[in-house]
């Protein structure tokens, strides 16, 4: 199923964060997905290792990261009639505050700004628009057991990989405190994240949604310089209504309804064509890799199924083309990054990401997941550069 506009910005929590953040908003899939991941996403992804990275004890409990990043639709570099340039930067400050061992509070905001879009295509946003995501507050907790048995040493690029991973992906900071993490037999490393989404960004002002509540699992398990983290989750939307509405206030109305006609909800409401999405589910696979000492790899995959508040059965007035039934909608994102660590807490990030129907539009043919080949002019896959700074 195809999913819309609003409905795909409620995915703004879910990619990959460092190359989620810079994909949305890119193109006319990704820009009607509203935002997501845009800006710094915060994946919930988080891999409960060891010890991350030695570092001086900190007096001041409140650490975070700061990150900076430039995206371009592959659409731009599409020559002739078919080019459509899509280039965007965005800004993100995440704070990191750990109340007592095993727990991880944090809060996250992005900052978007479009620089050049395809003038034709509608769903585009203005020329040099600038704009906020939702907050993010997300709550981390690895579950810590006394341990007293000597802790497996790890390399020097195993452990910069991991203080990569956490600097592009916020929530696979390690948990840190007495004893281990909490280990499963087959040596699963278990963990619990919380996301509380509030409406500050655009989308979900639209929607008309008060809140979105998630929780996932996060099973991880390593093999030498390969750590595989596998994370489902589920998400509740709370919606002011079951789909997106416009309320005319006063003045100069916004959009007009028909006399008597079924968008007309009331003398000042009218309603869209947009059903909002009641629940999700996510299944999320992430791959990472530690290359040399500096260098390292992640690979990210999730399919999402979205299933919106009502059905939309077809009847006698329906079109032979129209669909009935369109609860559910499904998306697919994947994406592959090379993290680079430089000095002082620094870190390099080049990615390519894609953000799609896992159908083809027929839904005879399942799509590449990690670049787009069908419709490069739709900048359904776009590359990023970016740069975090930890503190």
């Amino acid at each position: 199923m195809q999913a819309s506009a609003t409905q795909r910005g409620t995915e703004q929590t879910s990619a990959h964060g460092g190359v989620a953040r810079r994909i949305m908003g890119k193109g006319t899939m990704a820009r009607l997905i509203a935002g997501l991941s845009v800006g710094l996403v915060v994946t919930m992804g988080g891999v409960a290792t060891a010890q991350t990275v030695t570092k001086a004890p900190n007096k001041w409990p409140i650490s975070g990261l700061v990150s900076l990043s430039g995206s371009a639709g592959v659409g731009t570099f599409v020559p002739g009639e078919q080019n459509r340039p899509s280039v965007s930067s965005s800004l993100n400050l995440l704070l990191n505050f750990q109340p007592m061992p095993g727990l991880t509070l944090m809060a996250s905001q992005t900052i978007n700004k479009t620089f050049v879009d395809f003038a034709e295509d509608g769903f585009a946003p203005r020329q040099r628009n600038t704009s906020i995501d939702d907050l993010l507050l997300v709550a981390s907790w690895s579950p810590m057991v006394k341990d007293d048995s000597p802790r497996k040493e790890l390399s020097e690029a195993e452990k910069k990989a991991q203080a990569a991973a956490a600097a592009t992906n916020p929530t696979l900071v390690t948990a840190v405190g007495a004893g281990k993490p909490l280990t499963l037999p087959g040596g699963i490393r278990v963990s619990f994240l919380g996301l509380a989404q509030l409406p500050t960004g655009k989308s979900s002002q639209f929607q008309g949604r008060y809140i979105a509540l998630t929780g996932a699992a996060n099973f991880s398990r390593s093999f030498g310089p390969v750590s595989v983290t596998y994370q489902p989750r589920f998400q509740k939307q709370f919606h002011k209504y079951a789909s997106a509405v416009i309320e005319n206030d006063g003045g100069v109305p916004i959009a007009l309804g028909r006399d008597g006609g079924a968008e007309s909800l009331s003398d000042n409401l009218v309603a869209t064509n947009q059903q909002n999405v009641s629940w999700a589910v996510r299944n999320a696979l992430i791959l990472n890799i530690a290359g040399s000492d500096n260098l390292s790899f992640q690979v990210f995959y999730f399919l999402l199924h979205q299933f919106r508040y009502y059905d939309a059965p077809l009847d006698e007035l329906s079109s032979q083309f129209a669909r009935g039934g369109t609860r559910m909608a499904d998306l697919q994102f994947g994406s592959i990054a090379a993290n680079y660590t430089l000095p002082s807490n620094w870190f390099a990030s080049l990615s390519v990401a894609t953000f799609s129907m896992p159908w083809s539009a027929d839904n005879k043919t399942l799509r590449f997941p990690f670049f787009d080949f069908r419709s490069t002019s739709d900048n359904i896959t776009s590359l990023s550069l970016g740069l975090t700074r930890a503190f």
